[in-house]
């Protein structure tokens, strides 16, 4: 008497059709899985091999040539040609290539003094309204020609500072 419907298909007189959808379930699984190891193995097989050594060369050159910024001086700057003494709280930072960093530094290192104190003389001897420059395009263009004179050219006959960078430059009035 009991015939197979629609709303108990799964419940055979005999039990042979309890297992068809969790067949059809593995099926899917099953066919799910060998996509994924095809496409898997296709990315792998189509991957790019490692650099090779050209590839390599390219990179560091281009590291090589890269700019890095190297600070100079950080410290405070007295000027007093408006009439009021004005000291200048300052941190000077150049941009070299990377190439020349390690040469840049150690250059530094041994003219430390000479730099601080021309760095310090330009402050000194600089007009007001060079200071109140929003750029301070002039300091700055002053600052790179000491500089230029202290480390000189590499040995491409390249200078070692690209630009002359003042991040800070904050102004305090001393003479009250």
């Amino acid at each position: 008497m009991a015939e197979n419907t629609d709303f108990n298909r799964g419940a055979d007189v005999g039990g042979k059709g309890t297992w068809a959808p969790l067949k059809t379930c593995m099926m899917l699984m099953g066919i799910f899985l060998v996509e994924a190891f095809a496409v898997t193995g296709l990315f792998v097989f189509l991957s790019p091999d490692s650099a090779s050594a050209s590839d390599k060369k390219a990179v560091a050159a281009a590291m090589a040539e890269k700019d890095v910024e190297i600070p100079v001086v950080k410290d405070k700057f007295a000027n007093s040609l408006s009439g009021r003494t004005y000291l200048y709280d300052t941190e000077v930072v150049i941009s070299s290539r990377n190439k020349h960093k390690e040469d840049v530094k150690k250059l530094l290192g041994e003219r430390e003094a000479h730099i601080r104190a021309d760095i310090a003389e330009i402050f000194r001897a600089a007009e007001p309204v060079h200071l109140h420059e929003t750029t301070l395009a002039t300091i700055r263009r002053q600052i790179q020609s000491r500089l230029n004179h202290h480390l000189g050219n590499s040995d491409e006959n390249e200078s070692y500072i690209l630009e002359v960078i003042i991040p800070k430059c904050t102004k305090y009035r001393v003479d009250i």
